[in-house]
């Protein structure tokens, strides 16, 4: 936006007027078009001393003939009502007295006045006397800060009470000296209705936030309780069933022998189940913990490989162990450790055909390779490495419109009625838990070819930040 004024024509309005009632004829059009701008309305405001018309918009106003101070003044008020008049809010000035000096067009249609009705009159003649005063007091307040302020208030309007910001500010006159207060009414009672809406909003979406803790604690609660209950009995038919099938209280027929091994499996298979969910449960209400240590890392992964050694060797699969880390020894809790590790051995086991191959590695990985794959965990601030245990296998693979039911709870992959594959959807999701509850993550992406790669992020601890 240019604006231009010779100083030659700057000295003759001071010399000439030097009323501290005007603005000099720069000031007048630069304040007009400032506001003007603010509401995207004016396109281009020129003035220039050697031409005769100054363009407003699309509207030219003819400056006259004859140069002088008066025409001068005369015609910087043109202007600047011409353009005070197309801004879309309501703008009014009050002397320091309490007399309107001035209202745009904009005032007079809002509140259904002429021309004439506000300016030259006193606010206490146009308001009541509680609310002249007030508005009184805000005009001294903004008087005596020289400063813009702003105040949010209800404003009496023809059609009722509008929210409005009133932005006040101070006019100064050629000299610096405040001579009068404008005021520029912004209406957000649209914003306070959808303040309103949005904090409706988002109490009832707290309450329905606080039923569902309360529906999930119950839960949790349930599953403990139930657990409990179901371990106890189940635990006695196994220690019963091994006593039978030792034979102490006599020989057993071999169909007998083949029932009773049927049943200590299938009671074992509930047990974990069972004991699965109290862990799940524990980890909801915050009440597990873990017990911290330092452990030899080849240790946990061969143990837990040689607990699914018979079901491996049932389906004639090659496992093999890769521990290229120079690190030996880790701190985590030992029994989850292998707990997660067994989990992911189950799946590789259960989805892998016969003959396949399953490998269990471990590799060290810093929090930058981990933010690169988009994984967060919460150690990430407080260590710079990771150990990383993955279960890669020959196996079916994952469909990419099923990776994300991975890790939640109660979700397989195979989620039909006749399924082929057996399982609760419990253990990748207790494995998530259980990392995050070590300041870990989880991950999983396809092997190259066929299969799949699970794998643990845990944090390396020293010793000393256990």
């Amino acid at each position: 936006m240019n604006i231009s004024l010779t100083p030659e024509l700057e000295k003759y309005v001071y010399d000439k007027v030097g009323s501290d009632r005007y603005l000099s004829a720069s000031e007048v059009v630069q304040e007009a078009l400032q506001l003007l701008e603010a509401q995207d309305r004016c396109r281009e405001a020129q003035i220039d001393a050697s031409h005769k018309t100054i363009a407003i918009g699309d509207k030219q106003i003819d400056r006259g003939e004859d140069w002088n101070g008066k025409t001068l003044i005369n015609s910087s008020q043109t202007i600047a009502q011409a353009i005070l008049d197309q801004v879309p809010a309501i703008i009014c000035a009050d002397n320091l007295e309490g007399y309107c000096i001035y209202v745009n067009a904009r005032y007079n249609k809002v509140f259904r006045l002429s021309s004439g009705q506000r300016v030259g009159r006193h606010l206490q003649e146009l308001f009541s006397p509680e609310r002249a005063e007030i508005l009184l007091q805000q005009n001294q307040i903004v008087f005596a800060a020289e400063q813009v302020m702003v105040f949010e208030e209800d404003v009496p309007f023809p059609d009722g009470l509008h929210t409005h910001v009133k932005v006040k500010f101070p006019l100064k006159n050629a000299r610096g000296m405040i001579y009068a207060v404008g005021t520029l009414f912004l209406d957000i009672a649209e914003r306070k209705q959808a303040e309103k809406q949005l904090q409706s909003f988002t109490q009832k979406l707290q309450e329905q936030n606080e039923q569902l803790e309360e529906v999930s604690r119950l839960k949790s609660e349930f599953l403990s309780n139930i657990s409990h209950e179901l371990r106890t009995p189940l635990t006695s038919i196994l220690g019963f069933t091994s006593v039978l099938l030792e034979q102490f209280l006599g020989p057993l027929t071999p169909k007998q022998s083949e029932y009773l091994a049927l049943i200590r499996t299938s009671g074992a298979h509930l047990l974990d189940l069972i004991n699965t969910l109290l862990d799940l449960s524990k980890i909801e209400a915050g009440e597990m913990g873990l017990n911290l240590a330092e452990v030899n890392l080849t240790e946990i992964c061969q143990e837990a490989l040689q607990k699914m050694d018979i079901k491996i060797q049932e389906k004639r699969q090659k496992v093999s162990l890769a521990l290229p880390v120079a690190r030996e020894r880790i701190i985590v809790d030992r029994e989850r450790a292998i707990q997660m590790l067994l989990n992911y051995l189950s799946n590789a086991v259960k989805f892998t055909p016969e003959g396949g191959s399953i490998v269990l590695s471990t590799r060290l990985a810093s929090t930058l390779e981990m933010k690169e794959q988009n994984l967060s965990a919460e150690a990430m601030d407080r260590v710079s490495d990771f150990l990383v245990l993955s279960v890669s296998d020959t196996g079916i693979g994952v469909p990419v419109e099923k990776q994300h039911l991975l890790f939640q709870l109660f979700q397989q992959v195979d989620g039909s009625i006749n399924r082929r594959y057996e399982g609760s959807g419990l253990g990748l999701a207790l494995t998530r838990l259980l990392a995050e509850l070590h300041g870990g993550a989880v991950s999983f992406k396809p092997a190259s070819g066929q299969g799949s790669i699970f794998s643990i992020w845990l944090p390396l601890f020293e010793v000393a930040n256990c």
